[in-house]
């Protein structure tokens, strides 16, 4: 949980919004910061298995709709 004391520590350059945040320290307390860093690092590799589980059912669709057009010509050429 952020607070406003924690955001003391806080400074952003203004003469450039472009420019990344010069000071970004005591956003978290310690043990918020591992477990806000904990769900993230879950969050990825739940979309990481979610992706790769996508490609699998992809890639077998193809690979059986490739065997069933091999298939079809075959039994069209005898």
């Amino acid at each position: 949980m952020i607070t406003v004391g924690s955001l003391e520590t806080v400074f952003l350059r203004v003469s450039n919004p472009f420019k990344p945040a010069r000071y970004m320290t005591n956003l978290f307390h310690p043990e918020d910061y591992e477990t806000f860093l904990h769900g993230l690092k879950e969050r990825i590799r739940t979309a990481q298995v979610r992706a790769a589980l996508a490609v699998n059912r992809e890639l077998t669709l193809l690979y059986w709709q490739i065997g069933q057009d091999i298939l079809l010509r075959q039994q069209q050429q005898g």
